[in-house]
């Protein structure tokens, strides 16, 4: 008889802020970094693994530790790199490029709520 198996890499992370420095695991740390978006050339919002390991590597080679990753909610692959490297990220749900007027329309921030929700479900014990 067969048995079920999962398998997953954590990390636990506490974030505090303490007057004016950010502390991560009771270390104060300097946020500094980038924007990181999905849309390579050839592979679109689709990037194999060796792509976005070269772009952090090239982002920590110049001290980065944190990447802001687009207007989208990412793949969850996307999300395992940073946590072997000590990144933090900042995903957000699709509000890029709204106007004033888009964003008091009801639909569009119950859509925008649907996104944010489900994305914090999905990632909400991802410590990256």
């Amino acid at each position: 008889m067969g048995r079920d198996e999962w398998r997953s890499t954590i990390g636990i992370r506490k974030i505090e802020v303490r007057g004016a420095k950010v502390l991560l695991n009771g270390r104060p740390i300097f946020l500094f970094g980038a924007n990181r978006h999905s849309d390579h050339p050839r592979f679109g919002l689709i990037e194999p693994r060796e792509v976005v390991e070269e772009d952090m590597g090239l982002m920590m080679e110049a001290n980065m530790r944190l990447a802001r990753i687009g207007h989208h909610a990412q793949a969850v692959r996307s999300l395992i790199m940073p946590i072997a490297h000590g990144f933090l990220l900042v995903e957000e749900a699709a509000n890029w490029q709204l106007s004033e007027t888009d964003m008091q329309d009801p639909e569009i921030c119950r859509l925008w709520e649907q996104q944010m929700r489900e994305m914090l479900e999905r990632d909400w014990n991802h410590p990256a």
